[in-house]
Parts: C-alpha cells; structure tokens; sequence
C-alpha cells in the first residue's frame, strides 16, 4: 500500500471537517463568541480574548487569573491562515487604538494587570499597607519612620506607591511617591513631609516634590537628590517623644 507523502497529509488535516471545526473553535473568543484576530493576548494560565473584549476585563473569564499583555503568537499566525481578510481587516479606528498597558504590583509581588484592577488586588492581598485618600486635593497620614517602608496609596482615583529607605551609612532617610500610569501625568500631584516637636509646638517643613513615575530609577533618583530626603540626626532631635514618626502628604496640583 502506498504511503501518503507530507502534501497529502496536510491537505487532509485542513480539509477534515473535524479538524476545521476544532481550530475555528480555538479562535473563538469565550466573551463575544466573534473569531479573534491579531493582537490577541493571553492570560497567566495560557487562555486568549479577543482585541475588543480585553480592556473590559479585570481578569480572565475562563480561570479568573490576571491578564497579560502577552501576545499569543502561535494564535494569531492561525488567525490569518483560516479567517477571510475581511475579518482579519477590522475598522481602522480599532486598529489604531493602542491596548491598555499592563502594571505590576507597587509592592512588587508577581502579580500583573490593568491599573484598574490594582486595588482589587491590592485589597485581598496586601491590605495592612494601603494607604486611602478621602480629601479632594489634599490629604495626609502619619507614619512611621523606620528602616524601609512601603505602601500603596489610593487618592484623587489615582493609585501611588509610597516608599521610605534608610541609608544607615549615610543617616539619611529617602521618600519618595510614585504615580503609577503616564509619566507625564506624574506631575500633576506633589507629596511633602512634616515634622514636629515632642511638645507639639514646632513643625519642620520639608520642601515638597512632584510624585515620581512608577518606573523611574530610584537609585539615581536618591543619587541626584530628586527626592525628600531627611537627615537622621535631625529626625532624632525633633521627635514626638521616642517613636521617629512623622506625617506626608500627597496634594493634587492645581490644573
């Protein structure tokens, strides 16, 4: 008998009813059921959505796990080898819409999604370090100063990462507060220290600072001086009582 060469092979795999059907399945989107086309990413788990359905989603409808702004590659070449070019060529107004972007965890845990879904995750993760703003343009709390510190907070509907380092070589305390979303948005909000007397009577103001962006360099931040930075010695000596505490604020700037 006669043994089919590769050609044959492969015109029976596309022509197989079958196997036809299971690959147009394959590119059906779980959401809208419409077939998916380029760009179609994934979720942590590996599953696809279509372009359209993506930016509606906090997480993936099929295993609740966080979206990636991973393209699904091997997924797409199938795309244009089955579907019409007239499904393939969507509107161009689609086409120029650029995704939103994806955005890691401010507490630097593995976790990635929308910045709309960073308090959710925030929330059920790590809910002894938020920090939540209730004023229109101005808020503060008060907080420990210590050896490293971070928190995420959540003001103006915006979110920020707030993080407290000190260099015990140099006796200097570095602040800082990272907006997280378009840098050029960044300055749009300041963040400022004070301090006070154990009687309560002085303050010591510290000159405020646009927020940073969330991917910044903060080495070469701490290096330039870009950010509050707070002499220990200096800590120490206006105090309230023995807990080295003081209070930061976060103000939206003026439009």
């Amino acid at each position: 008998m006669d043994t089919p060469d590769n050609n044959e092979e492969e015109a029976w795999a596309v022509s197989s009813p079958a196997m036809g059907r299971s690959l147009r399945e394959a590119l059906e989107c779980p959401v809208c059921f419409e077939s998916m086309v380029p760009p179609i990413t994934m979720c942590t788990s590996g599953h696809s959505l279509c372009r359209a359905c993506r930016p509606r989603l906090p997480s993936c409808p099929t295993c609740r796990q966080p979206l990636l702004g991973i393209r699904n590659v091997a997924l797409e070449s199938l795309a244009r080898e089955l579907l019409p070019q007239d499904v393939l060529q969507a509107p161009q107004e689609q086409l120029t819409t650029p995704m939103e972007p994806n955005y890691g965890c401010p507490l630097d845990c593995p976790w990635t999604g929308l910045k709309s879904e960073i308090r959710l995750h925030v929330s059920m993760d790590h809910s002894d370090k938020i920090l939540v703003g209730i004023r229109e343009h101005s808020c503060q709390w008060e907080l420990p100063l210590i050896v490293k510190d971070v928190r995420v907070i959540f003001a103006f509907g915006e979110v920020f990462r707030y993080r407290l380092r000190l260099h015990t070589i140099k006796k200097i305390f570095y602040i800082t507060v990272q907006y997280v979303g378009l840098p050029s948005d960044a300055t749009k909000f300041k963040y400022e220290a004070e301090l006070n007397t154990g009687e309560g009577q002085q303050k010591v103001m510290v000159v405020g600072h646009p927020t940073l962006g969330h991917q910044q360099d903060l080495q070469a931040v701490y290096d330039s001086g870009g950010c509050i930075t707070l002499d220990y010695d200096l800590v120490k000596n206006v105090a309230l009582g023995k807990q080295l505490v003081f209070i930061v604020k976060l103000t939206k700037c003026a439009s």
